[in-house]
């Protein structure tokens, strides 16, 4: 995995005690990813990428979510060309985030 410097997220404080469950369940279906992407089961990839693209913007992680919906698009379109990045870009970015409540 690329070490990258921490990302620094602000969230609001009143999600605090959400948010380190929401990091594991985030960190738990990249493994859940992968293997989707190993199957090319594009179908339900997109649904999962979807899901993950809705939720991160709720909780304040935009960029997290910018990475899953290239993921539901491509899946949409019947691609899967660059989905692996896009999937890395999430990885990545989970070891790497830093959240400051606000």
């Amino acid at each position: 995995m690329e070490n990258m410097e921490k990302i620094i997220v602000e969230i609001d404080s009143m999600l605090e005690e959400l948010i380190p469950n929401y990091l594991k369940n985030r960190t738990s279906e990249i493994e859940e990813l992968k293997v989707l992407y190993g199957k090319g089961d594009l179908a339900s990839l997109g649904k999962l990428a979807h899901k993950i693209a809705g939720n991160s913007g709720s909780y304040g992680f935009h960029e997290m979510g910018q990475y899953a919906k290239e993921i539901e698009n491509k899946c949409s379109e019947g691609s899967s060309e660059g989905i692996s990045e896009s999937i890395n870009n999430i990885e990545n970015y989970l070891a790497n985030i830093e959240v400051k409540y606000i």
